[in-house]
């Protein structure tokens, strides 16, 4: 660390180029943060410059708690963070003081991942971060403390009536209620909201069986405010537990009454990735129905779908590589050729009469064996 301090004294070309600080913290080493007159020099010349705009903090282990409490926020965040950055991301890390937030008056972006709250250290300001950008993962009690939603505060910690864009990551139900929250606090301003079903390898069974398709979306979320949407995305994952696979991204749909002359939605769906299932039961989903909202949602609209099919297929043809290379090759041209149909037959005709609606549809075929569910935080929205 000395050597990082005598380059920035040496070099104020370099340190002006420096907008993004990146702190990692492991439950074990963490304190010394605060304490450390080598660092805090460091935030200083930064500080002075005056180019420092973003800040990350997230824990190496699993989840460890902030590290010093209010003293962190006295000697490193409001001499040194909150009065100059515009983005914040927090990431596995439990127990964050909410005025680390409260205080970042400029902040424009905030990302959680796995993140507690805790809302004892308020800082009582009149002025909250008036945001444009939100995204979190798996952050929902988070959420309640900063839209108060449980009351515990004076005032929620965050002001949305400026919230363009929003992305949501959730696994479980209670997930998707809190993030009903959120829409409502935003319906406003609402401009993009993207809806992702988190990655369900490592949960319980339960977890994602009663999540599989969004199929309670009905219930828990509703766009029926977010008049100013002109951008929704969707990616799910069919599993071979839900009956009816579409009916949650259909409900989502049915709500949407937005005022935008130009649309664009897009829906990413991924079949097989939980159980290996027929890909005759995605093409057996009523389509006709999101077809009909499809049409409903355009008339009107420059509208732009764009629909992904992920399939992951059971590969446990044991025989020689050729072999199973050419009955791979073949299973590959007969889903290919059901999926040109379901377009054709079940959206297509429904959507033929409709001139100012731009379709570009993707089928993404993977042998189980070779497929890898990517893990993201889309930081540029």
């Amino acid at each position: 660390m000395i050597t990082l301090l005598n380059i920035l004294r040496g070099n104020q070309r370099l340190a002006r180029n420096i907008v993004h600080l990146h702190i990692s913290i492991s439950d074990t080493c963490k304190d010394w943060i605060v304490d450390n007159p080598v660092f805090l020099e460091i935030m200083k010349i930064l500080r002075d410059i005056g180019t420092f705009k973003s800040f990350a903090f997230n824990g190496l282990t699993s989840n460890p708690k902030f590290p010093a409490g209010p003293r962190i926020i006295r000697k490193l965040f409001r001499p040194f963070v909150a009065p100059f950055i515009t983005s914040l991301e927090l990431a596995h890390v439990k127990d964050v003081p909410i005025s680390v937030i409260e205080t970042c008056e400029s902040l424009k972006a905030l990302v959680l991942v796995s993140v507690t709250i805790n809302p004892s250290h308020s800082s009582k300001s009149r002025r909250r971060p008036q945001l444009r950008r939100l995204e979190h993962r798996s952050s929902g009690d988070a959420m309640l403390y900063l839209l108060n939603t449980s009351k515990a505060l004076a005032q929620p910690a965050i002001d949305t009536t400026k919230l363009r864009a929003v992305t949501v990551q959730a696994i479980s139900k209670n997930e998707l209620r809190d993030m009903q929250n959120l829409i409502d606090a935003a319906s406003g301003s609402l401009e993009r909201l993207q809806l992702r079903q988190m990655n369900p390898v490592g949960k319980r069974q339960a977890d994602f069986v009663m999540f599989s398709g969004f199929g309670s979306f009905m219930d828990l979320v509703n766009l029926g405010q977010c008049k100013r949407l002109r951008s929704l995305k969707m990616d799910v994952i069919f599993n071979s537990i839900a009956d009816e696979y579409l009916d949650g991204i259909t409900s989502v749909l049915r709500s949407v009454t937005t005022d935008a002359s130009n649309f664009n939605l897009e829906i990413s769906v991924e079949a097989g990735m939980t159980f290996f299932i027929p890909f005759d039961r995605c093409c057996d989903a009523d389509w006709v129905s999101f077809a009909s909202q499809i049409s409903r949602l355009s008339t009107g609209k420059h509208f732009r779908l764009h629909l992904i099919l992920a399939y992951i297929f059971e590969d446990r043809n044991r025989t020689s590589p050729y072999r199973k290379a050419k009955a791979k090759a073949k299973f590959m041209e007969e889903c290919q050729q059901k999926f040109d149909n379901l377009i054709s037959k079940k959206i297509g005709s429904i959507l033929k009469n409709k001139n100012d609606i731009f379709l570009d549809v993707e089928l993404k075929l993977f042998p189980g064996s070779e497929y890898d569910m990517p893990y993201w935080i889309d930081l540029d929205g």
